[in-house]
């Protein structure tokens, strides 16, 4: 067996049988054009037959998130529809989008969903986050779900009341969390890189926010650092290489932050140090966490949203502790989807007659973290669901 013969990180894989040729659509974590097919019907020798991506698909995709937009795969399914062979593609802010792969060398773009404005659940402006698309039998309807963790988002971000593009910290008080949601406050470009007390210029004066610029230590550094030093929150600038794209930012240690923190690009950061003292504004929305649709794909150049579904916790305001997204599903031959919830545990709902409806469920009473779900046909004539839980491991339940 020849291995390692891909060059770029891998997300996740999906194999598939057409005629006497095996397949096999892979996840590209680095690269734009970021679904690749790959001939495997000889294993020994893999051949690589085509990359498509964003770029070879319509410009406008996810032009409703505007420069916010995560454009990259996540999860991809494969089924044979009457014949021709689709592809569906979890394609995070820009939703699902679907391919045909009838002919692997060459996969057709068909269409993609669009996120409605305002979120039919949230009321909010949509977060986005398509992570997982399973069609159903028949292919006319497909189970999307988004994972999304965090239960806010930026509404806005100003710099003397500019807007400018902006991502908030992954490891910091979400500013929908703060005092009216709003946070505000003088910047201060600090002189450098934020990596010791020491590369700060000075200690904050009262209601201060730092701009440090990205590098050589970690995003919490930077932070801890900040906040020592008595500043009310921080924001990093990207780097020269890194340019205006944004990131959020990850915790590499283990201080506890209690300021917020936003990470901009190179040049609003450049735009930020030219106006000393100038103010930022920011205001944060509570928007809930990733939930399920309903997709009606019968038509993929005009894929609507059928319905929608949410468990108990996922719009609990303040937030409930633990993951309280939605992770993975898979469906069964008749109308009934089989999800992974994390803290919300595993949950069975129906999709008939065009709406979600739940049928069954398990939490833990102890606290539950499914993150895995299979369905598994054992040859006793029962069926049975797989429920993976990052705290304790392999659950088995009988199906309802």
């Amino acid at each position: 067996m020849r291995q390692n013969y891909l060059d770029f990180g891998v997300h996740n894989t999906f194999i598939y049988q057409q005629g006497s040729n095996a397949y096999m659509l892979v996840v590209d974590d680095d690269n734009v054009r970021d679904l690749h097919v790959v001939d495997i019907t000889k294993p020994q020798s893999p051949q690589e037959i085509a990359a498509v991506g964003a770029p070879d698909w319509p410009a406008d995709i996810a032009a409703e998130f505007g420069a916010g937009a995560g454009t990259f795969l996540h999860d991809i399914w494969v089924q044979e529809n009457d014949g021709q062979v689709i592809a569906y593609l979890a394609y995070w802010d820009a939703g699902l989008v679907m391919l045909d792969i009838t002919n692997p060398y060459d996969p057709v773009f068909l269409g993609d969903s669009t996120y409605a404005n305002p979120d039919p659940l949230s009321g909010q402006f949509p977060a986005g986050d398509g992570h997982v698309a399973v069609p159903s039998a028949d292919g006319t309807r497909v189970l999307f779900g988004d994972e999304d963790f965090a239960a806010g988002s930026l509404d806005s971000f100003t710099f003397e009341g500019t807007s400018y593009p902006v991502a908030e910290g992954g490891f910091t008080p979400p500013t929908y969390t703060l005092p009216g949601g709003t946070f505000s406050g003088p910047v201060h470009w600090t002189g450098g890189l934020g990596c010791t007390t020491g590369d700060f210029d000075r200690a904050a004066n009262p209601g201060e926010v730092a701009l440090i610029q990205r590098g050589a230590c970690f995003f919490s550094t930077k932070a801890a650092n900040a906040q020592a030093l008595g500043y009310a929150g921080f924001i990093v600038a990207n780097s020269i290489a890194g340019g205006d794209a944004l990131l959020t930012m990850s915790a590499g240690t283990n201080d506890v932050i209690t300021i917020p923190g936003y990470f901009v690009g190179n040049s609003t950061g450049e735009i930020i140090k030219a106006t000393e003292g100038g103010t930022m504004a920011a205001a944060g929305i509570f928007d809930g966490y990733g939930y399920l649709r309903l997709m009606d794909v019968a038509d993929p150049s005009n894929i609507t949203e059928l319905d929608q579904f949410a468990t108990e916790g996922v719009f609990v305001n303040p937030p409930l502790t633990g993951d309280r997204t939605m992770h993975n599903v898979v469906t069964d031959d008749g109308t009934n989807a089989y999800i992974s919830w994390y803290a919300e545990g595993m949950r069975v709902v129906s999709f008939d007659s065009d709406a979600l409806t739940e049928t069954a469920h398990y939490v833990d009473a102890a606290g539950s973290n499914f993150w895995g779900v299979y369905l598994h046909d054992h040859p006793d004539g029962n069926s049975y669901i797989l429920g993976s839980d990052r705290d304790n491991g392999l659950w088995i339940f009988a199906k309802p």
